[in-house]
């Protein structure tokens, strides 16, 4: 066997045991424990390492991402976007990255939600560093997830190909913040070619071109909070993948589901990606 890791199919299943104390679970295509909707996805990575636990109803998720250099108004709307879609009943994913990744997490993990942190790099190589207790508490109350050996460091283009997994496990993303040159948008557009739904909040819309356009053009839908994500996975998405069509409750709480207004930016520091 190579450092790197098994060279073999075979070699790979007699090393799942060993790595299972160490990173979790080892999860090949095409076994039952397979993210089911990540499996339909063309490129689909051949194995992820999980800690924590998937569940069937997994397959009922929503991506929710975008910069890492937030503005508190999208912290804000963020958190209570992914609270509000656990809470009906939605697995939020995320890339547990500094700025809305983060506050995305955090969201459905105060209304006791399950959630998925992708990374982009192994598990036992937690990014950023200060996220390692966050990581903790995803792989707790949902799962933590990587396509890399779990030694594995970060790098730019891991988090390139991280967020295709991201866009591939949900059947929709919302792109809550975002520049041009966010990654955020690259998993935009990498959800259009797998046929995922993509939203962007009027957060998103109200700031940037590209976002604007996207609607204009029909190829995204403009979204103000959890109860049209809602509307449209009832609508579209659960229909088009042929799943339960089982009624998603809605938040019943007071807490409004309308992005906040523009407010001052808290920015946070550039992560790899």
């Amino acid at each position: 066997m190579s450092e790197a890791g098994p060279s073999s199919f075979g070699e790979l299943e007699r090393f799942g045991e060993r790595l299972a104390d160490f990173c979790g679970s080892v999860i090949l295509l095409g076994s039952a424990e397979y993210p089911s909707n990540l499996g339909t996805v063309a490129g689909a990575p051949a194995v992820l390492f999980v800690r924590g636990s998937l569940v069937a109803g997994d397959a009922l998720a929503v991506s929710v991402v975008g910069t890492r250099r937030a503005s508190a108004s999208g912290l804000e709307v963020a958190g209570l976007l992914a609270a509000e879609l656990a809470e009906a009943g939605v697995t939020v994913v995320s890339g547990l990255a500094r700025g809305i990744d983060a506050a995305a997490h955090r969201g459905a993990l105060s209304a006791g939600g399950r959630t998925i942190g992708v990374l982009g790099s192994g598990l036992s190589c937690v990014y950023p560093p200060e996220h390692s207790a966050l990581a903790s508490d995803v792989a707790g109350s949902g799962a933590l997830m990587s396509q890399w050996w779990p030694w594995t460091l970060p790098a730019p283009e891991q988090f390139r190909q991280r967020n295709a997994v991201s866009s591939g496990l949900a059947l929709a993303t919302v792109v809550v913040e975002a520049s041009a040159r966010s990654g955020a948008r690259l998993q935009s557009r990498l959800a259009r070619e797998q046929g995922r739904l993509l939203m962007m909040s009027s957060l998103v819309v109200d700031a940037e071109a590209w976002a604007r356009s996207l609607v204009e053009s029909g190829s995204a839908l403009a979204v103000g909070g959890a109860e049209d994500v809602l509307e449209a996975l009832q609508g579209r998405a659960l229909g088009y993948f042929g799943l339960s069509a089982a009624p998603m409750s809605h938040s019943s709480g007071s807490r409004p589901t309308r992005p906040v207004g523009p407010g001052q930016s808290g920015q946070l520091s550039l992560d790899i990606g």
